[in-house]
């Protein structure tokens, strides 16, 4: 969580409104102090009354004093409008920037809501801002994580992990032997929580895309089951994962399957050319899931389908878990709620939404290699069941 610190003479005005609307809208993505150099006695009462007319809480806002304190715990530190002068801080931090607005001070209302807009404005771009830097680095810690398994260092619960991701061997999670013996050597990484292609029930001829493709396991059984007169197209953002793909679909000897290089956000496939979409545990690791969902949406043809097996919240990680920097890339940091995740799914235009199956996952990630599972395992019984959730989702696009 980023660390705002709004700055200002007397912290009475645009600063404080500054801090509560942003600490309004953050959403867990930043929190914001606010401080002056010289802080007044009170708050501006016009810019309090600004503040409850648009529904920001006021409780406990006050003048606070700037300490150096407050500027080195700051992620970034931005000045109201006070520029360089000498009685603004401007000074006593490098990377500082100012949003130069008037002050409200002694101005009416009408001039104090213009003036709280306008701050509103700028602290919405601060916000995207802040959660595209935070989607680019949970992206880099993917890549950098799931390109590791692609070589063979690693597994998706940590760099140290190996083998199973979530402790499930692929028939435990659905696949059957006669599955497993159709897939390439190295296509199956152990990296998935379901067998959505089991679900889909594919037919000869429709076109799959499958979100997150790794290292193939889904696309070569949709490629055999949607047959010659089918296709398949495997989309992964990870560049080891690609290459490894395509080398396993050169030794499957299949025509009709390929890898393509991308983000589910931004997916390199036309507008309503798919028949089914499938994924397999990749979508909790997308930082913008409804734009994900949106994209789904927008590939799949008019009464199209979607398969995906994947691992929901079902209530707050316990502290020592949800701080840990590897939950993401096992599956669990980056996951919503399931009622969220639904939501999601029907606010992207899809429809028939339904939980085909659902099962604790507690057991199935404390059974995997990794410190993720070497803390889980930590935990009485108790402690790791009622999380999070492995779910089988189906939904069409109307049309």
């Amino acid at each position: 969580m980023k660390r705002i610190l709004f700055v200002c003479v007397h912290n009475s005005g645009r600063s404080l409104m500054a801090e509560a609307i942003l600490n309004h809208r953050a959403n867990d993505v930043a929190m914001a102090t606010s401080a002056g150099t010289m802080p007044g006695e009170r708050p501006n009462p016009a810019a309090l009354e600004a503040l409850r007319e648009m529904g920001v809480p006021t409780d406990g806002l006050s003048p606070k004093l700037l300490t150096k304190e407050m500027i080195d715990a700051a992620d970034r530190v931005i000045t109201m409008g006070c520029g360089v002068s000498e009685s603004c801080p401007a000074l006593l931090h490098g990377d500082m920037e100012d949003w130069g607005l008037d002050d409200p001070a002694g101005q009416p209302l009408d001039v104090v809501r213009r003036i709280r807009d306008q701050i509103a404005a700028k602290v919405d771009q601060l916000l995207k801002e802040i959660a595209a830097e935070e989607a680019d680095r949970v992206r880099a810690t993917v890549r950098q994580a799931y390109g590791q398994v692609a070589l063979g260092g690693g597994g998706c619960c940590g760099p140290s992990s190996a083998g199973d991701c979530c402790g499930s061997n692929a028939t435990a999670i659905g696949y059957s032997p006669s599955d497993l013996v159709q897939i390439p050597e190295g296509a199956n990484l152990g990296l998935g929580c379901g067998n959505p292609v089991a679900l889909a029930s594919l037919t000869p001829g429709e076109t799959v895309l499958d979100l997150g493709s790794g290292a193939g396991i889904d696309c070569f059984l949709a490629a055999r089951r949607v047959g010659p007169t089918g296709r398949v197209i495997g989309v992964d953002m990870t560049p080891e994962m690609v290459a490894k793909a395509r080398a396993n679909a050169r030794n499957s000897g299949l025509a009709n399957v390929e890898f393509r290089l991308g983000e589910i956000e931004h997916l390199p496939v036309e507008s309503g050319t798919v028949d089914v979409v499938i994924s397999n545990c990749v979508l909790n690791l997308v930082p913008d899931k409804a734009q994900a969902f949106r994209e789904i949406a927008r590939v799949l043809r008019p009464g199209g389908r979607v398969m995906v097996s994947d691992i929901v919240k079902l209530r707050d990680l316990p502290p020592e878990l949800a701080n840990d920097p590897n939950l993401y890339c096992a599956c669990v940091g980056g996951a919503v709620t399931k009622d969220e995740y639904l939501a999601l799914m029907r606010e992207a235009g899809l429809a028939n939404v339904t939980i085909t199956s659902e099962q604790d996952a507690g057991e199935m990630l404390r059974g995997a290699d990794g410190p993720v599972s070497d803390l889980l395992r930590t935990l009485p019984d108790e402690d790791v069941r009622g999380y999070a959730a492995s779910i089988a989702v189906s939904a069409v696009k109307p049309g």
